[in-house]
């Protein structure tokens, strides 16, 4: 941990190299994720706090150069895409992923509300949310000097009626974990950071909850 009131000089000089992927990962969870430094020169009004850093927006703690300076910030664009033809009953879709893990995958009206065979958006958001906030848990757990055993994740998404239409109301986050050396106030702590940090759930206006279980 980084003492507050530290200038950035005098921070990055009593800084142990093995301490930096945790301020890296500090930048993740409360603003963005960090890439390359570019060295602009230190700035002795920066100062070091618990969370990040104060006095300076768009900084970060450079791997590669031990200095605090401008920062790039990795900006990161996936794709998917989805085709229909027809009706919105009669009709048929089908998803495709730009990594290629979902290809064609159909999905339609009955695959959405009647619960037949196919896939449905919420099913992917599910996806999408259940491992976004597991690998910021694991991110997390390493910046606490824990690893995971185990983690399963699942995530129930719900789609309901409401006035003006349908909309995404909430997630269900429900997560069983083994961690070795980790005890349970701790992991109440980590998990409630995790599911609060993770991009996923920043992005959805639903109400989100998690149930997580420490396993023995």
């Amino acid at each position: 941990m980084v003492d507050a009131g530290k200038s950035a000089g005098e921070a990055i000089a009593a800084k142990p190299a093995k301490d930096l992927d945790a301020d890296w990962g500090k930048g993740f969870l409360n603003g963005g994720m960090f890439t390359r430094v570019v060295y602009e020169g230190l700035r002795s009004d920066i100062r070091l706090t618990e969370t990040g850093v104060d006095g300076y927006d768009g900084c970060c703690l450079g791997r590669e150069s031990g200095y605090w300076g401008g920062c790039e910030m990795l900006k990161i664009k996936r794709k998917g895409s989805a085709v229909w033809e027809g009706g919105i009953k009669d009709g048929k879709g089908a998803i495709s992923t730009e990594s290629g893990a979902l290809a064609a995958c159909p999905y339609g009206f009955a695959s959405r509300f009647e619960g037949q065979k196919g896939s449905n958006p919420e099913e992917l958001i599910g996806a999408a949310h259940a491992s976004c906030f597991t690998m910021a848990l694991s991110l997390i757990l390493g910046e606490a000097k824990l690893t995971a055993e185990h983690m399963e994740t699942s995530a129930e998404v719900t789609l309901e009626q409401v006035e003006g239409g349908y909309a995404i109301t909430a997630v269900r986050l429900t997560l069983k974990a083994k961690i070795p050396g980790a005890d349970q106030a701790t992991f109440d702590r980590l998990t409630t950071m995790a599911k609060a940090g993770c991009p996923v759930s920043k992005l959805l206006k639903a109400d989100i909850t998690l149930d997580a279980t420490l396993l023995e």
